[in-house]
């Protein structure tokens, strides 16, 4: 249409551009021997560099510019939108108006997935790390692929902890194990009471553990029997342990080196003496080479010593005449040595 104002391209070898308008009141023929450039270049570089960028004309596109690689060749003030993108990456998009030959730097940043622990009790302390991340109340957001480390305490409560690798927006409920406490009051006060479970430290006569756990138990003093014990703990549990307090039987034999024998099940005889708890009965005996050996029971009731004398043995002979005269000799426990035809012996205690 005549008086129609006509935009109008050039491109070169190099692909730039010469544009302009032409208007139209007759016929025209462009000479375009002296034609130089006259647009601008507009380059995206991206971070990362696999990112994909798209470019696009504003407000229509008259000279039908195109985007080559990651640039664009405009006329000057044209208006360019840009959209940069990559997965896993938030998207920038801006409109620049380019007036001249420029290369604009644009990074993306990842996208971050948050990961939330729930945890039980609700007043527990969590911690959740992850490199260059910093957890926010009860929740940590880092990019797909992250492995956070977390934990998660309460008092009188088992810790946990462990790893979670992040994919997603994603949720944990972690739930703690009370504590059950396991106390011993022993008699006497003043005894030393030993509580070990494994991973698990005594404190006083208590100590804290997981429901299920078995707790090994000792009480002791110097003096008294010795007393201990598991316990499988599934509740808060107090035990009263009774110490026995011990008593030593002595024996002091006459002769000094007779030999003393002193037992009771579950004991031990150190040199002449024992040391078993109250009301323990003991089996003892003494015994000498050429002596009359003693030896009884003892309930023991209190420290003791007990004084045990040997007797020595005599021989007492009768020589009868004539030879063959019968000769009978008695004494209470003891037996007659020798017949009529012998000489008649007899020994006794002295």
């Amino acid at each position: 249409i005549k008086g129609s104002l006509i935009p109008y391209a050039v491109t070169f070898a190099d692909t730039s551009k010469y544009i302009g308008y032409h208007r139209a009141n007759e016929d025209w023929i462009l000479d375009c021997t002296d034609l130089t450039s006259n647009t601008v270049i507009l380059t995206i570089n991206p971070t990362p560099n696999d990112a994909t960028v798209e470019l696009e004309v504003e407000g229509g596109n008259p000279f039908d510019f195109h985007q080559v690689g990651n640039s664009i060749t405009v006329s000057p003030g044209t208006k360019v939108r840009y959209t940069v993108s990559k997965t896993d990456y938030i998207t920038q998009s801006n409109v620049i108006e380019v007036n001249e030959t420029q290369t604009v730097n644009i990074t993306l940043s990842e996208t971050l997935y948050t990961y939330i622990i729930h945890p039980t009790p609700a007043d527990a302390t969590f911690v959740m790390t992850a490199s260059g991340y910093t957890q926010l109340d009860n929740s940590i957001s880092v990019p797909r692929g992250t492995t956070v480390t977390w934990s998660v305490s309460a008092n009188n409560y088992v810790s946990q902890s462990g790893t979670k690798v992040v994919n997603d927006n994603c949720a944990d409920n972690i739930s703690l194990k009370a504590l059950v406490e396991f106390t011993i009051t022993p008699t006497p006060n003043d005894a030393t009471v030993t509580l070990i479970a494994t991973g698990y430290t005594q404190v006083g006569n208590r100590i804290k553990v997981p429901y299920g756990t078995t707790v090994v138990w000792m009480v002791e003093k110097e003096g008294y029997t010795t007393r201990s014990g598991s316990k499988i703990m599934t509740e808060d549990t107090e035990a009263q342990i009774i110490l026995n307090e011990m008593y030593t039987f002595t024996i002091v034999p006459t002769p000094s080196d007779a030999i003393v024998n002193i037992t009771s099940s579950g004991y031990m005889q150190h040199n002449n003496s024992i040391t078993v708890p109250y009301g323990t009965a003991v089996e003892w005996s003494v015994s000498k080479e050429g002596m009359e050996g003693q030896s009884g029971r003892k309930i023991v009731t209190e420290t003791q010593d007990y004084p045990v004398v040997l007797h020595s043995f005599v021989t007492f002979t009768i020589v009868p005449t004539p030879s063959n005269a019968i000769v009978e000799l008695t004494a209470d426990g003891y037996e007659q040595e020798g017949n009529n035809d012998q000489i008649g012996r007899a020994s006794c205690r002295e």
